[in-house]
């Protein structure tokens, strides 16, 4: 699933849940469930285009959040939430395409070989469609 999405699903887990010891984890979670659920995004390169997009995508997401939170007690807290649900990816593309070593050591080897093979990619109309239904319910729970 593309970033914004999953800011949005983070950040509003955070805005309903405002412990952070409950929230953070279940933001993180998240990831994995969304990314179970049939979605489209990009994949993991270094090509320039694809880290412009990429880049354009999570610009978009953080905004959002930021635009949405902005005046709450809390909006450092969900920000945080909706940057930890995209964690997962990070983690990810610091492994696969990094080749970060640290990244190699067995449970984060085990969570990333997990989170590649739950991904349940569709055309981008499908896609792109259950992004949007995501973001929306998302920003309805960001503005109630």
């Amino acid at each position: 699933m593309l970033s914004t999405p999953h800011l949005m699903v983070g950040a509003a887990i955070v805005r309903s849940i405002p412990n952070p010891y409950i929230s953070l984890p279940a933001a993180f979670l998240s990831h994995f469930l969304f990314d179970f659920i049939p979605h489209w995004d990009f994949s993991v390169s270094l090509k320039p285009n694809h880290l412009i997009w990429v880049l354009v995508d999570y610009g978009i997401g953080l905004s959002l959040v930021y635009l949405l939170s902005f005046g709450e007690r809390d909006q450092a807290l969900i920000l945080l939430g909706g940057t930890v649900a995209t964690l997962p990816d990070f983690i990810l593309g610091g492994w696969k395409v990094l080749e970060i070593s640290i990244l190699n050591i067995p449970p984060i080897k085990s969570l990333n070989n997990f989170h590649q093979n739950i991904q349940n990619r569709v055309s981008i109309f499908w896609g792109s469609l259950i992004s949007i239904i995501t973001i929306l319910v998302s920003v309805y729970i960001l503005v109630k």
